[in-house]
């Protein structure tokens, strides 16, 4: 996809949040969930570039 600009990436943390693209489908609830689910078994979520798109990595502590 094309991806999220820096400057929204901070918002789609928040519910109903959505970057207006074209055809896009959804309510906006992905990424905050992710999050609160990282968030509660101690991990993080982060969000970069990955060449023209977007990429989101989820780390959990081991164990």
């Amino acid at each position: 996809g094309p991806g999220i600009p820096e400057a929204a990436r901070a918002s789609m943390l928040e519910r109903f949040q959505r970057v207006e693209a074209g055809d896009a489908r959804g309510f906006g609830l992905g990424l905050p969930f992710v999050r609160t689910v990282a968030q509660r078994h101690g991990g993080r979520l982060e969000m970069g570039a990955a060449g023209p798109g977007f990429q989101v990595t989820v780390t959990l502590p081991a164990g």
